[in-house]
């Protein structure tokens, strides 16, 4: 990965892949939300990982903001999403944020 945060909103977790395993041609922010599989490690048991791993929910986001491209900004490149589903994405002299459902 080339950047990478956890949010507490729905346990996710907010990353970039390395541009060898990017499969798209622009920059893909992907949010991976763990709030179900959380909820089902601890008040259940699975009987296998393909059970837990379906729970994971996955979301692939073009990055809009143009930030996750300069490879300059990716020491301060930091993610985050709230409780209204509003994704950030900031750097330390930048911050952009719009919502997942616009996205």
């Amino acid at each position: 990965m080339r950047a990478w945060n956890s949010s507490r909103h729905k346990n996710s977790i907010i990353y970039l892949l390395d541009y060898e395993d990017e499969v798209s041609d622009g920059d893909i922010i992907h949010v991976l939300s763990l709030q179900q599989a959380c909820q089902a490690c601890s008040v259940q048991a699975f009987e296998n990982l393909s059970g837990l791993l379906d729970t994971i929910e996955e979301v692939k986001v073009c990055d809009w903001t143009g930030l996750c491209a300069d490879p300059a900004n990716l020491p301060t490149l930091n993610f985050a999403l709230d409780k209204n589903n509003i994704l950030y994405v900031s750097t330390s002299t930048e911050l952009a944020a719009a919502s997942l459902d616009d996205l």
